[in-house]
Protein backbone atom coordinates (compact mmCIF):
# COMPACT_ATOMS: atom_id res chain seq x y z
CA UNK A 1 0.00 0.00 0.00
CA UNK A 2 2.85 2.39 0.81
CA UNK A 3 4.59 1.62 -2.52
CA UNK A 4 1.32 2.22 -4.44
CA UNK A 5 0.84 5.61 -2.75
CA UNK A 6 4.39 6.64 -3.60
CA UNK A 7 3.90 5.76 -7.28
CA UNK A 8 0.80 7.97 -7.52
CA UNK A 9 2.91 11.11 -7.09
CA UNK A 10 6.16 12.41 -8.61
CA UNK A 11 7.79 13.89 -11.69
CA UNK A 12 8.67 12.53 -15.13
CA UNK A 13 11.60 14.08 -17.00
CA UNK A 14 11.32 14.29 -20.79
CA UNK A 15 13.87 14.88 -23.52
CA UNK A 16 12.59 16.31 -26.80
CA UNK A 17 14.58 15.69 -29.99
CA UNK A 18 13.69 18.10 -32.81
CA UNK A 19 14.82 17.18 -36.34
CA UNK A 20 15.90 20.63 -37.55
CA UNK A 21 16.76 19.41 -41.05
CA UNK A 22 13.20 18.15 -41.57
CA UNK A 23 11.61 21.50 -40.78
CA UNK A 24 13.75 23.32 -43.36
CA UNK A 25 11.86 24.18 -46.53
CA UNK A 26 13.31 23.29 -49.93
CA UNK A 27 16.38 21.17 -50.61
CA UNK A 28 19.15 23.45 -49.45
CA UNK A 29 21.84 20.83 -48.78
CA UNK A 30 24.44 23.52 -48.18
CA UNK A 31 22.43 25.00 -45.28
CA UNK A 32 21.83 21.55 -43.82
CA UNK A 33 25.56 20.86 -43.81
CA UNK A 34 26.16 23.97 -41.67
CA UNK A 35 23.70 23.26 -38.84
CA UNK A 36 23.23 20.34 -36.41
CA UNK A 37 20.59 17.85 -37.51
CA UNK A 38 18.97 17.59 -34.09
CA UNK A 39 18.24 20.00 -31.26
CA UNK A 40 17.56 18.68 -27.76
CA UNK A 41 15.15 20.28 -25.25
CA UNK A 42 14.03 19.24 -21.76
CA UNK A 43 10.75 19.39 -19.84
CA UNK A 44 8.97 17.96 -16.77
CA UNK A 45 5.60 16.37 -16.01
CA UNK A 46 4.49 16.64 -12.37
CA UNK A 47 1.69 14.34 -11.25
CA UNK A 48 -0.37 13.46 -8.20
CA UNK A 49 -3.82 11.98 -7.63
CA UNK A 50 -6.30 13.62 -10.01
CA UNK A 51 -3.86 16.24 -11.38
CA UNK A 52 -0.88 16.73 -13.66
CA UNK A 53 1.20 19.72 -14.74
CA UNK A 54 3.55 19.72 -17.71
CA UNK A 55 6.20 22.45 -17.79
CA UNK A 56 8.53 23.41 -20.64
CA UNK A 57 10.84 26.35 -19.95
CA UNK A 58 12.03 28.75 -22.64
CA UNK A 59 15.09 27.21 -24.26
CA UNK A 60 17.39 28.17 -27.13
CA UNK A 61 19.67 26.14 -29.34
CA UNK A 62 20.60 25.39 -32.93
CA UNK A 63 23.27 27.63 -34.40
CA UNK A 64 23.92 31.27 -35.26
CA UNK A 65 22.89 30.47 -38.83
CA UNK A 66 19.55 28.97 -37.79
CA UNK A 67 18.69 29.50 -34.11
CA UNK A 68 15.98 27.23 -32.71
CA UNK A 69 13.86 28.42 -29.79
CA UNK A 70 11.40 26.53 -27.59
CA UNK A 71 8.74 28.71 -25.98
CA UNK A 72 7.78 28.53 -22.32
CA UNK A 73 4.56 26.59 -21.77
CA UNK A 74 2.61 25.21 -18.81
CA UNK A 75 -0.24 22.73 -19.16
CA UNK A 76 -2.29 21.93 -16.05
CA UNK A 77 -4.88 19.14 -16.19
CA UNK A 78 -7.48 18.44 -13.53
CA UNK A 79 -8.91 14.97 -14.14
CA UNK A 80 -11.53 15.43 -11.41
CA UNK A 81 -13.16 18.52 -12.96
CA UNK A 82 -12.34 17.49 -16.53
CA UNK A 83 -10.70 20.85 -17.33
CA UNK A 84 -7.30 21.72 -18.80
CA UNK A 85 -5.42 25.05 -18.73
CA UNK A 86 -2.52 25.74 -21.09
CA UNK A 87 -0.40 28.88 -20.71
CA UNK A 88 2.01 29.85 -23.49
CA UNK A 89 4.80 32.38 -22.84
CA UNK A 90 2.58 33.89 -20.11
CA UNK A 91 0.81 35.69 -22.98
CA UNK A 92 -1.98 33.26 -23.83
CA UNK A 93 -4.21 31.12 -21.64
CA UNK A 94 -6.22 28.34 -23.24
CA UNK A 95 -8.94 26.72 -21.12
CA UNK A 96 -10.81 23.72 -22.46
CA UNK A 97 -12.69 20.61 -21.53
CA UNK A 98 -10.75 17.35 -21.57
CA UNK A 99 -12.09 15.12 -24.32
CA UNK A 100 -11.10 11.78 -25.84
CA UNK A 101 -9.25 12.71 -29.08
CA UNK A 102 -9.81 9.38 -30.86
CA UNK A 103 -6.63 7.40 -30.31
CA UNK A 104 -6.34 4.16 -32.31
CA UNK A 105 -4.71 1.45 -30.19
CA UNK A 106 -2.14 -0.91 -31.68
CA UNK A 107 -0.67 -4.23 -30.55
CA UNK A 108 2.85 -2.85 -31.07
CA UNK A 109 4.84 -2.50 -27.85
CA UNK A 110 8.08 -0.91 -26.68
CA UNK A 111 9.91 -0.93 -23.35
CA UNK A 112 10.75 2.51 -21.94
CA UNK A 113 12.52 2.96 -18.58
CA UNK A 114 11.60 -0.63 -17.77
CA UNK A 115 7.87 -0.09 -18.42
CA UNK A 116 6.05 -2.05 -21.10
CA UNK A 117 4.36 0.52 -23.36
CA UNK A 118 1.67 0.06 -26.01
CA UNK A 119 1.41 2.15 -29.18
CA UNK A 120 -1.54 4.48 -29.85
CA UNK A 121 -1.93 6.57 -33.03
CA UNK A 122 -3.83 9.81 -33.58
CA UNK A 123 -4.49 11.03 -37.13
CA UNK A 124 -5.18 14.54 -38.52
CA UNK A 125 -3.96 16.44 -35.48
CA UNK A 126 -3.56 20.20 -35.97
CA UNK A 127 -0.62 21.63 -34.01
CA UNK A 128 0.51 25.24 -34.53
CA UNK A 129 -1.60 25.34 -37.66
CA UNK A 130 -0.10 22.18 -39.23
CA UNK A 131 -1.88 18.82 -39.63
CA UNK A 132 0.17 15.81 -38.53
CA UNK A 133 0.11 12.25 -37.19
CA UNK A 134 0.88 11.52 -33.53
CA UNK A 135 2.23 8.27 -32.13
CA UNK A 136 2.25 7.67 -28.39
CA UNK A 137 3.67 4.83 -26.33
CA UNK A 138 1.85 4.58 -22.99
CA UNK A 139 2.06 2.32 -19.96
CA UNK A 140 -0.83 1.22 -17.75
CA UNK A 141 1.59 0.80 -14.84
CA UNK A 142 1.47 4.54 -14.10
CA UNK A 143 -1.53 6.86 -13.39
CA UNK A 144 -3.93 7.11 -16.30
CA UNK A 145 -4.47 9.95 -18.76
CA UNK A 146 -1.17 11.84 -18.51
CA UNK A 147 1.41 12.80 -21.11
CA UNK A 148 3.72 15.54 -22.39
CA UNK A 149 2.35 18.79 -23.81
CA UNK A 150 -1.47 18.58 -23.90
CA UNK A 151 -1.69 14.93 -24.90
CA UNK A 152 -3.02 12.04 -22.87
CA UNK A 153 -6.52 10.61 -22.39
CA UNK A 154 -5.18 7.07 -22.75
CA UNK A 155 -5.49 4.13 -20.31
CA UNK A 156 -2.01 4.90 -18.99
CA UNK A 157 0.81 7.47 -19.00
CA UNK A 158 2.57 8.46 -22.22
CA UNK A 159 6.34 7.90 -21.95
CA UNK A 160 7.13 8.55 -25.61
CA UNK A 161 5.41 10.89 -28.08
CA UNK A 162 6.28 11.13 -31.78
CA UNK A 163 5.00 14.22 -33.60
CA UNK A 164 4.82 14.15 -37.40
CA UNK A 165 6.68 10.90 -38.15
CA UNK A 166 9.86 11.70 -36.23
CA UNK A 167 10.03 15.47 -36.64
CA UNK A 168 9.81 15.95 -32.87
CA UNK A 169 10.07 13.05 -30.41
CA UNK A 170 9.47 13.35 -26.65
CA UNK A 171 10.95 10.52 -24.58
CA UNK A 172 10.86 10.02 -20.81
CA UNK A 173 14.41 9.81 -19.46
CA UNK A 174 13.73 9.49 -15.72
CA UNK A 175 10.85 9.06 -13.26
CA UNK A 176 11.12 10.19 -9.65
CA UNK A 177 8.39 9.14 -7.23
CA UNK A 178 8.17 11.82 -4.54
CA UNK A 179 5.77 14.27 -2.94
CA UNK A 180 4.87 17.10 -5.33
CA UNK A 181 5.04 20.58 -3.81
CA UNK A 182 1.99 22.83 -3.95
CA UNK A 183 3.81 25.44 -6.08
CA UNK A 184 4.81 22.74 -8.59
CA UNK A 185 1.14 21.93 -9.23
CA UNK A 186 -0.18 25.52 -9.29
CA UNK A 187 -2.54 26.05 -12.28
CA UNK A 188 -1.54 28.93 -14.62
CA UNK A 189 -3.67 32.07 -14.46
CA UNK A 190 -1.92 34.73 -16.56
CA UNK A 191 -2.44 35.50 -20.23
CA UNK A 192 -5.10 36.44 -22.77
CA UNK A 193 -7.88 33.87 -22.62
CA UNK A 194 -8.66 32.14 -25.91
CA UNK A 195 -9.70 28.80 -27.38
CA UNK A 196 -7.28 26.33 -28.96
CA UNK A 197 -8.86 27.05 -32.35
CA UNK A 198 -8.20 30.79 -31.93
CA UNK A 199 -4.58 30.10 -31.00
CA UNK A 200 -4.01 27.80 -33.97
CA UNK A 201 -5.56 30.41 -36.29
CA UNK A 202 -2.69 32.78 -35.42
CA UNK A 203 -0.31 30.51 -37.36
CA UNK A 204 -2.34 30.19 -40.56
Amino acid sequence: MVLHAQQDEGVIFFESRLDVHRILTGNDTCLRSLIPEYQIFHSKLFFKKGESLYRSKKQSGGSKILPVNRTEAVTYTNFTTGRRYRQIEKKYLIEEEICAPGWILSDETQTILGYSCRLAVLHDVVLYGNPMILKAWFTGELPHGMGPMLYGQLPGTILKLDLDEGTNIYTATEIKFRKVKKKEMKPPGEGKKMTLEEYNAMFR
